[in-house]
């Protein structure tokens, strides 16, 4: 059975990482690469098969070119990274490469039965982190917490629970809080009225003492009032 990550392969009953993503997480030509593994084959060889594919690929002209990947394994794979020049980019990749391996390995030492279930999360994980770390790139905490809250209602792991990120206790504007409960701001600003949390004077929203652990009052040219997203769970 193969269970596929962006980054490591299980083939074989045996995790791998293929040469073209070591080219690509390192700055490298995937055919320098390639060209350092058929040189020093023997190298790899000592720890273990050196399993590849062969794909046929057809060119603009229509011209047919045989494409071959390498499926390193562990030991393999770190031997390559090796033989790369050691760029900060290659030692970050190093770092993710053995960390990847040290949680996979510790999955398949479980029993068989739980063994490829783990593996498949652990892999859906890296998968969903991997695409919520490219979404979330300058977003707001709000927006990350429609993203996250996407995830939970689509039966996936909550990234920021995982990674230990409580935006529920950061501030938000009324208008904010509406925007992620689908409300507007003047009905969010009526339920809090409601639940005894603030008031209107002369137009101006003033904070009312059983509000005090849920708020916080901004002090620049105009005063506003700020609330924490777990304030949407009283009104």
């Amino acid at each position: 059975m193969e269970i596929v990550s962006k980054i490591i392969e299980y083939i074989n009953d045996e995790l791998r990482i293929s040469h073209r993503i070591i080219a690509e997480k390192t700055d490298n030509l995937e055919k320098s690469v390639r060209n350092i593994i058929t040189k020093y084959k023997s190298d790899f060889e000592e720890f273990g098969q050196v399993h590849f594919k062969n794909a046929t690929v057809r060119n603009s002209v229509g011209a047919v070119n045989e494409q071959i990947t390498y499926f390193l394994n562990e030991q393999q794979s770190t031997l390559l990274l090796t033989y790369l020049k050691n760029s900060k980019m290659v030692r970050e990749f190093k770092k993710t490469l053995v960390r990847d391996f040290f949680e996979l390995k510790n999955v398949l030492e479980k029993s068989p039965q739980a063994q490829l279930s783990e593996l498949q999360e652990t892999l859906d994980f890296i998968d969903i982190f991997e695409k919520f770390s490219e979404k979330t790139k300058g977003k707001s905490n709000l927006e990350l917490l429609k993203l996250d809250s996407f995830l939970k209602k689509s039966d996936k792991k909550s990234v920021l629970d995982i990674l230990n990120l409580d935006l529920k206790n950061s501030y938000f504007s009324v208008s904010e809080l509406g925007e992620f409960s689908g409300q507007k701001g003047s009905e969010i600003n009526q339920a809090l009225v409601k639940v005894g949390f603030q008031i209107s004077e002369n137009g101006v929203w003033k904070l009312l003492e059983n509000g005090k652990d849920f708020c916080f009052e901004t002090q620049n040219s105009f005063s506003q009032l700020k609330w924490k997203f777990s304030v949407l769970e009283k009104i």
